[in-house]
């Protein structure tokens, strides 16, 4: 713990906001024996709509936000313990007083990432094996289109060929969930397949992001269903990160949409459900 405050205090000690922000975390970590762990996790996948997702569920009464959205604790801080972890959630009191208003209560997070990376599946179920998974899947040629983007902003590439044929270039089995993952970052019936050997299906729920873009009302109150909640509507569906990527290169698109079509056509039949991106 002493190791991870001075490391969290040196992050932020840089402008006065952030240092504010490790203040209050500071703060929290002193009450965590109290605090509770998370009932859901919105736990795939980048660039496919979960920042809206997570901002629309914690408008629920009996839905309590965490510290902040992604945590990315079983990536990146796991080994600071549970006692880090809970920083990040309401206190126990906070669940009792929803139970004197008679509401539910539940709680969670959402680090897109981790559905991605199978070295942590066991580690979530390990921390509550009740928990629940949302998935939100999106075309993944779109979804590598705006992946590419976000790589552009972040100085990281200038050209989509090239950032494809890198990321095609990794090793099987040494490839780490990232932004770089261009194209194997969309191939979800590999991910699925390995998060479902350590998670029941009847506790991952998998939504369509295009049908969250054209019903956000029906799918948010999918989740809230899913959560064991009522249905509750909220004033207003924003996309809370729209971003601006342009048109999409045709010959580059043909060539991502003919390398996922087999794979989309096995997450079909694994799932049930035709998502219809290949139509």
């Amino acid at each position: 713990m002493e190791t991870g405050v001075f490391q969290l205090i040196r992050k932020y000690s840089s402008n006065l906001k952030s240092a504010l922000t490790a203040l209050r975390f500071l703060l929290r970590l002193s009450t965590s024996p109290i605090r509770t762990l998370p009932d859901f996790i919105i736990a795939g996948f980048p660039k496919c709509r979960t920042t809206s997702l997570y901002a629309y569920l914690v408008q629920h009464p009996s839905v309590l936000s965490a510290f902040s959205k992604e945590t990315y604790f079983f990536q990146k801080h796991s080994g600071k313990g549970l006692f880090w972890y809970r920083a990040y959630f309401p206190t126990v009191i906070t669940k009792f007083i929803q139970k004197l208003r008679k509401r539910k209560f539940v709680t969670g997070e959402a680090t897109p990432s981790y559905a991605a990376d199978s070295s942590i599946h066991k580690k979530i179920r390990d921390m509550n094996p009740n928990i629940k998974l949302i998935l939100l899947l999106r075309n993944p040629t779109d979804k590598a289109f705006s992946n590419y983007n976000h790589l552009v902003r972040k100085g990281m590439a200038d050209n989509i060929e090239d950032a494809i044929k890198a990321d095609l270039a990794v090793k099987e089995g040494t490839r780490r969930p990232s932004f770089r993952n261009l194209v194997s970052g969309g191939i979800y019936i590999n991910h699925l397949k390995k998060l479902y050997k350590v998670f029941p299906k009847e506790q991952v729920l998998v939504i369509k992001s295009e049908d969250l873009f054209e019903d956000p009302k029906a799918e948010v109150n999918k989740c809230f269903r899913f959560l064991g909640l009522d249905e509750f509507d909220l004033p207003k569906y924003r996309n809370f990160n729209p971003g601006n990527y342009g048109s999409a290169d045709q010959k580059t698109r043909k060539f991502l949409d003919d390398f996922y079509k087999p794979y989309n056509k096995e997450l079909y039949e694994y799932l049930g459900k035709d998502f219809g991106w290949d139509s």
